[in-house]
């Protein structure tokens, strides 16, 4: 274990006795370089101990993301290691975001501080992009290109519905994207504006939902994309 990491425990992180606080005790690690000598109970109830574990969970899943990152970045883990494990840590950290009541961008962050948390990479690809960097790899296969417009039309076809949850919204859009970066026509005109859209839902409550206003803005950015993706093949 690095210095400033909080103590290990857990479904990522092993078992221990708890501390006065995860905070405090990155604290004196980071002072002492090692765990303080005396140990106390933090959790007074096994409800207290659950809020713990799933703060320790979404801390260590930030953690992995960054060090997933700077070895994809290093060359030392192969394209298709890489995605599947990004794929893996991006659905837990969704899932543990709903868990914890952590949801938004801004909340986020502030856990990041508060725990000490310093991965760049990290809140990059969890908070900003959403979606892992496979590359070019699978670049004009014709089943890509299906993929994506088959995201299209559901994503479209849901607003039409007046899907408007986030929770709803978000893992579609994701797709979405995850999918157009694996075409080789994924640099259309409009991408962007699907980029700025999922960078929008990813810093947005689970329990928020998209305003009138958003939901028609949504929907035409959506289909000028689609025309120009067909445009571009």
């Amino acid at each position: 274990m690095m210095n400033g990491d909080p103590p290990s425990y857990g479904s990522h992180m092993g078992n221990m006795v708890f501390t006065d606080s995860i905070r405090g005790l990155t604290k004196s690690m980071m002072q002492t370089g090692g765990y303080p000598s005396r140990k106390i109970r933090l959790a007074s109830n096994n409800r207290e101990k659950e809020i713990f574990d799933e703060k320790a969970n979404l801390y260590s899943i930030i953690k992995t993301t960054n060090a997933l990152e700077k070895a994809y970045s290093n060359d030392a883990i192969s394209i298709d290691e890489y995605q599947s494990e990004c794929s893996k840590l991006i659905g837990q950290f969704h899932t543990a975001k709903r868990i914890t009541g952590i949801n938004s961008a801004e909340e986020i962050k502030k856990f990041m501080n508060e725990y000490s948390l310093v991965c760049r990479a990290a809140e990059f690809r969890l908070l900003e992009v959403g979606i892992p960097d496979v590359g070019k790899n699978m670049a004009g296969d014709a089943r890509i290109v299906s993929e994506v417009v088959a995201h299209f039309i559901t994503l479209m076809d849901s607003l039409k519905l007046n899907m408007v949850a986030i929770d709803e919204i978000q893992p579609l859009f994701s797709q979405l994207m995850e999918s157009l970066s694996r075409c080789s026509s994924s640099n259309f005109e409009d991408s962007g504006r699907l980029q700025n859209w999922l960078i929008t839902l990813n810093s947005m409550k689970a329990t928020d939902e998209l305003n009138t206003d958003q939901s028609r803005q949504m929907l035409l950015d959506l289909e000028n994309a689609y025309t120009s993706f067909h445009n571009s093949l």
